[in-house]
């Protein structure tokens, strides 16, 4: 049995926060996703696991594009209407009618 000096429980307990925090659609979700992608490369180069070195590397690219990508979730963004006018008005016809669509008519 090999002995990482805790840098597995270190790694396993970044994962899991980070999962988390994404999962509440925090962006630093992906700055402690890094954290915990170096200590698992670590952990492989330790183990000579160079599939896990590739794997980790490979993750640790996808969440810095994840965390220079991230902008506020459009469903959140959709929700606010620009104006009061354009608050929705309760239609039998068209729900997604707004003030302003029916100021226009």
């Amino acid at each position: 049995m090999t002995n990482y000096l805790g840098l597995d429980w270190l790694a396993m307990c970044l994962t899991f926060a980070a999962i988390y925090l994404l999962g509440n659609k925090s962006r630093y979700g992906f700055v402690v996703m890094i954290l915990g992608n170096l200590c698992w490369a670590s952990i492989g180069l330790w183990a000579h696991s160079y599939a896990m070195v590739l794997a980790n590397l490979g993750f640790f690219g996808m969440n810095v594009r994840g965390y220079l990508k991230w902008s506020p979730s459009k469903e959140v963004v959709a929700r606010r209407p620009p104006c009061a006018l354009c608050a929705p008005v309760k239609s039998n016809v068209n729900p997604l009618r707004t003030a302003c669509a029916t100021k226009a008519e």
